[in-house]
């Protein structure tokens, strides 16, 4: 399938990734918003481009990913889960979260009283 060892088609993806590695943790690359966009619109092309390498059959999927199916799936029951209160928590009244994070507050509060009044 790779009829030349030292050149594999994903190669040039694994350079840019690397060049994305060395720029995110410059001040500039990684903390204003047009960085951070540049980051997202990179991430994604590289993710594209693998895709793309997949889906034309020129690299594979490697065998570790296959050993560790069952911590992907957890990781994809935990993606689900956080996804679900995002889409359920934007259809919640406002009232109902101020009155949770009020609550909260309350016993943060009287937790905090008791123990530093027991100490």
């Amino acid at each position: 399938m790779f009829p030349n060892k030292s050149f594999y088609p994903d190669t040039p993806l694994f350079v840019l990734f690397c060049a994305l590695l060395v720029w995110l943790p410059i001040p500039l690359g990684s903390e204003r918003p047009w960085a951070q966009g540049i980051m997202e619109v990179w991430v994604a092309l590289l993710s594209v481009g693998w895709l793309l390498l997949y889906v034309n059959e020129r690299v594979r999927i490697s065998p570790v990913i296959y050993k560790c199916r069952y911590f992907i799936a957890l990781l994809f029951v935990w993606i689900l889960y956080v996804a679900s209160q995002l889409v359920l928590g934007s259809w919640m009244p406002d009232k109902f979260f101020d009155e949770r994070v009020f609550f909260i507050a309350d016993v943060h509060l009287t937790s905090t009283k008791f123990l530093l009044s027991s100490s």
